[in-house]
């Protein structure tokens, strides 16, 4: 195949390629799924296993033709399958779903996930699988790290410099033209067929380059047939898709795929929130925080008040901003308002600033990033950052309509959360019920009080009608509902950073995302919610299992199944700690849509890193297993870590944690080259890491909390440990991570 630098070359290019194009997707599955990041997982997990079950085909492919001319087929089909997945992410029709939406059931989530990486997955495998097995076999270390190398730079790559605006598509299609023309320069003869291919290949994805707008008209044309798509804007914090209605001059916004305002605004709708929340601190001179969007009409409504004298809105990036005020959606005098630029939590956590009202709007805990707007670590936070008698304003779903009994027990938590912090909480019943908490005696559910209020603070403001709670709302009514959340608090749990449990509470029950009658969820949300009942004895026959395979594999010194198993087990690690931390860093941060790219390349960088820098040095094996079992404890301990150390710790810990899994797999390769062929490694990692994405998105991270995770992954290397250490002292063969 030419020089074996251009292969290391191609592998570096492919990486960098293949990086993009996962991240491309999976901001793609963030606004279809409203940003659950549950779909990031699953969609992981299948890459891996698509890729796996590639390479296995690209090294059978070996003999069928010239490697050169196979390797540019195979390159020349990766931005075309990259495209495809895209296009299925994008527009793809739902499985189960009676039409296209952005939002379904859990079973949709998954099988959805699973099938739109498919084409992209195994055309990647196929090429790594492919230059591998044309290589020697000793330099599977060095493919390895060139593999990591571009996967590394792709990441970075996509993070710093194109996160923040780059269309989907363009991004595919302009990086997949650089490595098919490489492909052409790199592999020398590459053979008439190839040519031939790469004649129609090239301008097939030129074109495509132009046609993310196309992709947007078509989607939302699926989901809303009385709305065009005016404009796509990309930011750092997600995707903004402006719709205009063919009818009439409204406008709708969608961020990740939700509705978060209308143009015109329809204040009518917040006026009775407006009127709550200010009748609830009952006083003058106001000054407000508002975490909600900046499309949300309370914004104008509090502006525009007599009893407010300042209003702080946090938005995490300008650009938002910027388009509120282009489709005037913010109030045209900023007198009052002042914009704070960036994450809700990290301002709360710098700001000397104290407030009379603080309101968290437009966040759900559907997904880990809303979740963190509903912990009692946040609650406290918001509590720092009120005056002495200052009231917490949230929204929550209704208990009636939607599923009963269910329904309560999750609206318990909230409410179970809040008293952590403050002493009493107060609700406004409605489909999207409003809930107040603080400290204060003031704080009262009474109805005939709060329009009492109401029409001293609100009098002459706009839309404001006196008797709004009297004549809106039914007193008895909230006094049920009350009550009735009240009752099923009793062991429903209290959420936090450190076990977030309302996300897959939502997922299971909530109608929005769970398909028809929410009490009849699908298998997915079956099984889990099965699994969940018996978890106690799942994990205890399961660990007896381990321990089982544990003791088999000291007595079997040499046996294959002692490095296959350690392959495996070293990928369900790699995944396992991958998933757990970036679910924290999402928690605490919720900037996984910008910086999911860059994480991922830390944690790669580090396997790199191991694979070239572990072989033949005992102590350093030991070092990097020893810090591999460290990790976990420390991502826990990230819960009480100041929001402005969070992302570089977890890079910090990515890094540690990828050194010690390269340094793994590039020992297994050693150990196996000559009993073993090498690529079977590799296929058993990407089984364990496919496991692994699986068992701890699904299962372990949203049923156990993050500690069992912790215990968990500590005890997956144990075992090497163990006979890293029995190697030093009884002086045996460094290379020889698992005696045999």
């Amino acid at each position: 195949m030419g020089n074996i630098r251009s292969v290391y070359l191609l592998l570096i290019l492919q990486g960098v390629y293949s990086q993009f194009v996962q991240v491309v997707v999976l901001r793609e599955l963030a606004t279809r799924f409203s940003g659950i990041e549950i779909a990031f997982a699953v969609a992981l997990s299948s890459i891996i296993v698509w890729t796996a079950a590639g390479a296995f085909f690209g090294r059978a492919m070996k003999t069928f033709a010239s490697p050169q001319s196979l390797s540019v087929l195979l390159i020349m089909v990766s931005p075309i399958s990259a495209i495809a997945s895209l296009l299925y992410a994008s527009c793809g029709h739902p499985f189960l779903s009676p039409r296209y939406e952005l939002a379904y059931s859990l079973d949709e989530i998954i099988l959805f996930s699973s099938a739109m990486t498919l084409p992209f997955g195994i055309v990647n495998g196929m090429i790594f699988g492919h230059m591998s097995a044309i290589a020697q076999n000793e330099k599977a270390g060095l493919l390895y790290a060139s593999d990591a190398i571009g996967d590394t730079a792709g990441g970075l790559i996509f993070s710093i410099v194109l996160a923040s605006f780059a269309p989907p598509l363009s991004v595919i299609a302009a990086s997949g033209i650089a490595l098919m023309i490489c492909s052409l320069i790199f592999l020398r003869n590459p053979g008439r067929l190839a040519v031939v291919f790469s004649a129609l290949a090239i301008p097939a994805v030129f074109s495509a380059a132009f046609l993310d707008g196309q992709i947007s008209l078509i989607k939302w044309k699926q989901v809303l047939p009385s709305f065009t798509h005016e404009r796509t804007v990309e930011t750092a914090y997600g995707r903004v898709d402006i719709l205009k209605s063919v009818s009439h001059e409204a406008k709708a916004v969608y961020f990740e795929g939700s509705l978060c305002g209308t143009v015109p605004l329809d204040k009518e709708l917040a006026i009775p929130l407006a009127a709550f929340s200010l009748s609830e601190t009952g006083g003058e001179n106001l000054e407000i925080l508002l975490v909600t969007s900046v499309f949300n009409p309370l914004i104008s409504i509090f502006c525009g008040a007599d009893s407010v004298s300042r209003v702080d809105l946090v938005c995490p990036d300008r650009r938002l901003f910027e388009i509120s005020r282009n489709l005037k959606t913010v109030p045209g005098e900023f007198r009052k308002l002042n914009l704070k630029r960036g994450d809700a939590r990290a301002y709360m956590e710098k700001s000397m600033s104290k407030y009379d009202l603080v309101i968290v709007l437009d966040s759900e805990p559907d997904s880990i990033s809303g979740n963190r707007f509903f912990t009692k670590e946040f609650y406290r936070l918001v509590k720092e950052n009120l005056k002495n008698g200052g009231v917490l304003v949230i929204s929550m779903p209704s208990t009636e309509g939607y599923s009963g009994e269910k329904t309560r027990i999750f609206n318990a938590i909230i409410t179970s959360t809040l008293k952590t912090s403050f002493r009493n909480v107060v609700v406004l019943p409605g489909e999207e019920k409003i809930v107040a908490a603080s400290d204060s005696e003031k704080l009262t559910a009474d109805f005939t009080e709060l329009d009492r209020r109401a029409e001293r603070i609100l009098k002459g403001t706009t839309g404001f009608v006196p008797g709004i709670f009297s004549a809106t709302f039914s007193q008895s009514e909230q006094r049920t509902e009350a009550e009735q959340i009240e009752a099923a608090g009793g062991d429903c749990g209290i959420n936090s950073d450190a076990s977030p449990i309302l996300p897959m509470h939502y997922l299971k029950l909530r109608s929005r995302i769970i398909s028809g009658d929410f009490e009849k969820p699908g298998v997915c949300a079956s099984a889990i919610e099965w699994i969940s009942g018996k978890l106690g004895l799942l994990l205890a026959f399961f660990s007896a299992i381990y321990v089982f395979v544990l003791v088999f594999r000291m007595k079997s010194h040499g046996h294959r199944f002692n490095i296959e198993f350690s392959s495996f087990e070293n990928g369900f690690y790699a995944m396992g700690v991958n998933i757990m931390l970036l679910f924290i860093y999402q928690n605490r941060c919720g900037m996984l849509y910008r910086d999911i790219a860059a994480m991922a390349a830390v944690f790669i960088a580090g396997t790199a890193v191991g694979a070239c820098c572990g072989q033949g040095r005992k102590k350093i094996n030991l070092a990097t297993v020893v810090l591999s079992a460290v990790v976990p404890a420390a991502g826990m301990s990230l819960t009480q870590v100041p929001f402005f150390l969070t992302m570089s710790a977890v890079m910090i810990l990515l890094f540690a944690a990828g050194v010690s899994v390269g340094a793994t797999y590039s020992l297994l390769v050693e150990k196996s080259s000559k009993t073993a062929d090498t690529s079977s490694l590799w296929a058993y990692e990407m089984a364990g890491g496919a496991l692994g994405g699986i068992a701890f998105s699904l299962f372990l991270m949203p049923l156990t909390g993050i500690a069992v995770c912790v215990l968990i992954l500590t005890f997956l290397r144990l075992y090497p440990i163990i006979l890293s250490l029995k190697n030093i002292l009884t002086h045996e063969p460094a290379v020889i991570l698992y005696k045999g």
